[in-house]
């Protein structure tokens, strides 16, 4: 029937939710503490609009995750210096941007850790190879996951985005 049709979409939305709530728990606790950890989780699950796309089927859901995800090993590249978690970061934000576009507002956070990197030590420094290569990486990853660029991927980006031109 019809009103059982998304129960399995929506278990995973509820899935991705809870992977969301854990990664935020694990933000707080790693870079502060356990309470805080604990804090956030709870605040971040019981905001109205996260139990409501919990329960619905759309991109965002699995946006956030992804884009939660970047934000933590953006952290964790700050906080240990390496390529590894620069790459994980780059790795998640182009998954959060295949997703839904508006993920790519990730930027001006990856743009405000590398002022902060460079105001931090401005002699010799240069942008990390991963955050060069990212927009590659996203590109990449943008067409290897959507099919429906396969066949003509300018064309059907374009036709993607041509949505956009009408009035509201």
């Amino acid at each position: 029937s019809d009103a059982n049709a998304y129960g399995a979409a929506r278990v995973i939305s509820v899935l991705l939710s809870v992977a969301t709530v854990l990664v935020i728990y694990q933000i707080g606790r790693r870079f502060w503490s356990e309470r805080v950890g604990i804090a956030a989780a709870v605040l971040y699950a019981t905001l109205p609009a996260v139990t409501a796309y919990a329960k619905i089927v759309d991109l965002d859901t699995p946006m956030v995750l992804c884009f939660t995800l970047a934000g933590y090993w953006l952290m964790v590249w700050q906080q240990q210096r390496t390529n590894r978690a620069l790459w994980w970061s780059v790795l998640w934000a182009s998954l959060a941007v295949a997703t839904k576009f508006n993920a790519s507002l990730f930027l001006f956070v990856v743009l405000s850790a590398l002022i902060a990197d460079w105001r931090a030590q401005p002699r010799g420094w240069r942008v990390p190879q991963p955050i060069m290569l990212g927009p590659f990486v996203a590109v990449g990853l943008l067409y290897l996951v959507w099919p429906w660029l396969w066949h003509d991927p300018i064309g059907q980006f374009q036709a993607t985005l041509a949505h956009w031109n009408g009035v509201v």
